[in-house]
């Protein structure tokens, strides 16, 4: 039986120098130390789905509190590879829902197909968007730039009905907490 559980900073730190040294490119990785200010402060949550106790997969994802209103980003969801294709990732997001009801919108980012570099790399990035779209996200119209790659903005099971410009306005705010000053500006940050 499945079941989804708030990983330690130290198991966190394992899964960061092992598994997402794999599953996600190096200009996406922010460094560790990023997250644990972030987990130490109370606002980034690590989140594994366990079978027993073996980590199948996991979301990392960092919130803010703006006009009482809780907005969480996931800034990384992935599965363990031997387990990828065989639907897990869904059921994941669906275990992810008691997690996920303490956030008033769950903002997803999902690299950009139409910026892809080549046709393989292409398909792959379609292929998580589509994942996306079939478990509940929905595509905000935003599009935005972060540390070299191109996302679409996706936001999954909203409250309320949030505008676009409260939905910019809100990503905004969780990059300029999320990075160093030096780091939020248009060469590593922007919304298009």
């Amino acid at each position: 039986m499945y079941k989804c559980k708030k990983m330690s900073l130290e198991q966190a730190e394992n899964i960061y120098n092992t598994r997402m040294q794999e599953d996600f490119p190096q200009n996406e990785l922010k460094p560790f130390k990023s997250i644990r200010r972030g987990h130490e402060a109370g606002l980034y949550d690590c989140i594994g789905l366990y079978d027993d106790e073996e980590i199948l997969g996991y979301a990392f994802f960092f919130s803010i509190k703006k006009n009482s209103e809780k907005i969480m980003l996931l800034d990384y969801f992935a599965i363990e590879k031997n387990h990828r294709h065989s639907g897990l990732g869904g059921n994941f997001l669906v275990l992810l829902s008691d997690f996920l009801k303490t956030a008033d919108l769950t903002i997803i980012e999902s690299e950009d197909p139409t910026a892809a570099k080549n046709e393989e790399e292409r398909q792959i990035q379609a292929s998580r968007l589509d994942f996306y779209e079939k478990n509940g996200c929905e595509y905000t119209g935003i599009d935005a730039y972060v540390f070299g790659a191109e996302y679409k903005v996706l936001k999954l099971h909203p409250k309320r009905i949030f505008t676009r410009e409260e939905i910019v306005a809100f990503y905004n705010d969780i990059y300029q907490s999320m990075l160093l000053p030096k780091f939020y500006n248009r060469n590593y940050f922007y919304v298009k």
